[in-house]
């Protein structure tokens, strides 16, 4: 995708504002069409404090496969794992509440440490499972959205500096259809927009 495309974390308030018709219109395709609406379900069905299958069979409507070896070296860890998620903020706590040197946040951040320190936990995989876990508080990252915002070598921060603008939240209420599930996080409504949005543009630049 070429710098020309980048919106930038920065540029997201005015994307859904030139966009709002569009980005209606591509939430209600996305949760009644794309296989990725069934995260929502499945992740509603994750026991929030504990691993189980349902966060894989979640992340797998994101096109995200655990592997059998994968499965194993997070087993192998899941006492660990189980131990941060109950330190972690609870499962309808918005990132926006979340004090970055708080002892939610630094939970959540430990946790993340160390599942990417398991062999297969790459930062993609990785944030797919916890916004699994914590679907107000992780936003997701994929290559589709991070080629549209722009490199950093951060991804928490300044998307917690994007959802705590309230003019920005109403404008993701705005937009939001009947289609969309009913508390579904604004995290993931505005990945959802964004993804699609990014989809298309790298689709007119490689013509």
């Amino acid at each position: 995708m070429s710098d020309r495309a980048h919106v930038g974390f920065a540029g997201i308030e005015k994307l859904l504002t030139d966009n709002q018709p569009k980005a209606t219109a591509d939430l209600a395709k996305y949760f009644t069409s794309y296989a990725g609406r069934w995260f929502e379900h499945f992740s509603a069905l994750s026991e929030p404090d504990r691993l189980n299958a349902n966060d894989m069979i979640a992340c797998s409507a994101l096109s995200v496969e655990f592997d059998g070896r994968t499965m194993d070296r997070l087993m192998a860890r899941e006492a660990e794992i189980n131990a941060l998620l109950t330190q972690c903020p609870r499962r309808e706590v918005p990132l926006w509440e979340l004090q970055v040197d708080g002892a939610d946040y630094r939970a959540l951040s430990d946790l993340y440490t160390l599942l990417r320190g398991i062999d297969g936990m790459g930062p993609v995989r990785t944030s797919k499972l916890l916004a699994c876990k914590r679907p107000h508080a992780v936003p997701i990252r994929d290559s589709v959205v991070e080629a549209l915002l722009g490199p950093t070598t951060e991804w928490w921060r300044p998307w917690r500096d994007v959802v705590d603008n309230e003019h920005l939240r109403a404008l993701v209420a705005a937009v939001t259809p009947p289609e969309v599930p009913d508390g579904t996080s604004i995290l993931r409504r505005l990945d959802v927009i964004l993804w699609m949005h990014g989809k298309r543009v790298a689709e007119q630049v490689e013509l």
